[in-house]
């Protein structure tokens, strides 16, 4: 392969499913050390509804990952479904945790023992919201792609998985967007 041609479409998936496994894991690794900090404090309930999505959104992770690097194509459909949940938790997550955290920082001052809990804890958490921002849509697009080059085999595949991450998106926004209000009581 020379320099001027296009990776070919079952390296790009099996790309997107090793970092999807690895960012998985590395979003389940982040909530540990979270967690054992915070759970003694004795945190608000709402800290565990936070906490609690960041695991699920985690198992996303590492679920499509899995399907996408054991199935390949025949996961596009399952694998974009998740990975749009994924990127309008990042974008939900930003509006809202991201205000909530503000407040936070205002409320409280550099000398209080809990900022530099609660700035460590905040610099991780949204670290793992800018990856999920940057790294699914192009994500999506290359499992878009690998649902096109399939369309002979399968017409209507990339129309389906279109609609399927459009779908996911809009009610994933709106999941997360009633989720977050319930928590954070807006």
């Amino acid at each position: 392969m020379t320099d001027g041609e296009a990776v070919p479409a079952p390296s790009r998936l099996l790309w997107i499913a090793k970092a999807n496994i690895i960012l998985g894991i590395v979003s389940l690794i982040r909530c540990a050390p979270e967690l054992l900090s915070i759970i003694p404090k004795g945190p608000k309930p709402a800290y565990y509804a936070l906490a609690a999505l960041d695991l699920l959104i985690a198992g996303i992770w590492l679920k499509c990952g899995l399907a996408l690097k054991k199935n390949g194509r025949r996961a596009l459909g399952f694998t974009a479904i998740g990975g749009a949940v994924i990127f309008s938790h990042s974008i939900t997550s930003a509006i809202f945790v991201g205000g909530e955290l503000l407040r936070g920082f205002s409320r409280n001052s550099s000398s209080d023992s809990m900022y530099f809990l609660m700035l460590s804890i905040t610099g991780s958490r949204f670290l793992i919201y800018a990856i999920e921002f940057l790294f699914w849509p192009y994500a999506l697009i290359v499992l878009l792609r690998a649902a096109g080059e399939s369309e002979e085999k399968y017409p209507g595949d990339r129309r389906s998985v279109r609609l399927a991450m459009i779908a996911a998106l809009l009610l994933g926004g709106l999941f997360h967007g009633i989720y977050f209000a319930g928590v954070f009581g807006r």
